[in-house]
């Protein structure tokens, strides 16, 4: 595979008696949502970073730039569109489609649907939680 190939270039020469090698960044440049559903396959225990935070692209890759650069465990929608200056319910059906929430995913972080005061909202996933609780 190309994308593994390209990857052991830099300190993958260089491990140690464990079979690890150092810390490496790799630079991806494709379509934001199918890397990000497929991110845990392709890179096990890997932390995403974007490097862009443009405000252009689609409602869902605004929503994954914006969770992805956040240090909150939770989000709730309100505050989502406050920030995107746009109410949740109108670009909703746009941004939660089967391959952002894959994305999300990818990124540790979930949707929950609430109605009601409390609302809906996004929240780390459990294994981002105790990973940041471990560190």
């Amino acid at each position: 595979m190309e994308i593994d190939y390209g990857t052991l270039r830099g300190r993958a020469r260089c491990y140690d008696a464990n079979g690890v090698c150092g810390k490496m960044r790799l630079v991806v440049s494709c379509e934001l949502e199918t890397f990000l559903a497929h991110v845990g396959k392709l890179f096990p225990g890997a932390q995403v970073r974007l490097a862009d935070a443009s405000t252009k692209g689609t409602w869902a890759e605004k929503v994954i730039r914006l969770l992805n650069g956040s240090e909150a465990l939770s989000v709730t929608t309100s505050e989502l569109g406050d920030a995107l200056r746009r109410e949740w319910r109108k670009i909703s059906r746009d941004v939660l489609t089967p391959e952002f929430l894959a994305a999300l995913d990818g990124i540790g972080w979930r949707y929950v649907s609430g109605k009601g005061r409390g609302g809906s909202r996004f929240e780390r996933t459990v294994e981002v939680v105790e990973k940041a609780l471990a560190a």
